[in-house]
């Protein structure tokens, strides 16, 4: 995961983190890429300013070399929109107004927008996905910016449920070699058969194991309520919340 500046959704890793047989590991030389079996391109509060670090730090050339020696690429949110073929802000909604070249491996230009979209939804995975699965799975948004496809429209998942209303709506784009994906669908790797599937589309191999994430996570709140429990004295804070006012007091 190369680790942009301005980076956001930590968490969109966790779940890969906590997959036996993982090595996650967070980049910011260009040397670091050699030997991946996939790159990811986090999310970024500002695309422009993380596009102008990834320039500086030689990143930039390297992505691109890494993806023409035959690597795979998968980019999430503010990742999507760098891998795309431009990326404007004439309003200045995250910075300075300006407009740059991105990656240019995904047919795709992103312009910043005022209105920030914030959503879960649920989806399904279409035919250019090469790591797709049956089913739903779930995710959300929360990003600025609108992205749209600059030739054929190769989609990588079909927005199913928006805030728990039916949609039919194209959301992503893969590349023409089927070695990109990008999105804007924070959390799709907490779904197992899907982190199954990319495991297995980037080592070339088998699907493995990817285990329960959801019962991982929760055994892990439990062990820290636990530590808690067993280490502070937490009776000075309960006691209020136990003794608060009835509803409608003063």
């Amino acid at each position: 995961v190369v680790r942009l500046s301005h980076i956001s959704n930590y968490t969109d890793f966790d779940a890969l983190a906590a997959t036996q047989g993982v090595e996650l590991s967070w980049l910011e030389r260009p040397d670091q890429l050699a030997g991946l079996d996939l790159l990811i391109l986090p999310g970024t509060k500002n695309t422009l300013a993380a596009l102008a670090k990834l320039k500086q730090s030689g990143l930039f050339e390297a992505i691109r070399s890494f993806h023409g020696l035959g690597g795979k690429v998968l980019g999430l949110c503010g990742g999507y929109q760098l891998l795309g073929q431009a990326i404007a802000d004439p309003d200045g909604v995250e910075g300075p107004p300006g407009q740059e070249a991105g990656l240019g491996l995904l047919e795709l230009a992103t312009t910043m927008a005022g209105d920030k979209t914030t959503t879960r939804v649920r989806a399904r995975c279409e035919a250019a996905l090469p790591f797709g699965v049956s089913g739903e799975v779930s995710g959300y948004e929360i990003h600025m910016g609108l992205s749209r496809p600059l030739g054929q429209d190769r989609p990588a998942f079909r927005l199913t449920s928006v805030l728990g209303r039916a949609a039919d709506q194209a959301e992503g784009q893969v590349s023409a070699d089927g070695r990109v994906v990008g999105t804007y669908l924070h959390g799709i790797l907490d779904n197992d058969a899907l982190r199954a599937r990319l495991l297995a589309w980037a080592g070339g191999g088998a699907a493995p194991e990817a285990g329960n994430y959801a019962a991982f996570r929760e055994r892990q709140f439990d062990l820290l309520a636990d530590h808690l429990e067993a280490h502070l004295d937490l009776s000075g804070l309960l006691e209020p919340m136990n003794n608060s006012p009835t509803e409608g007091a003063h």
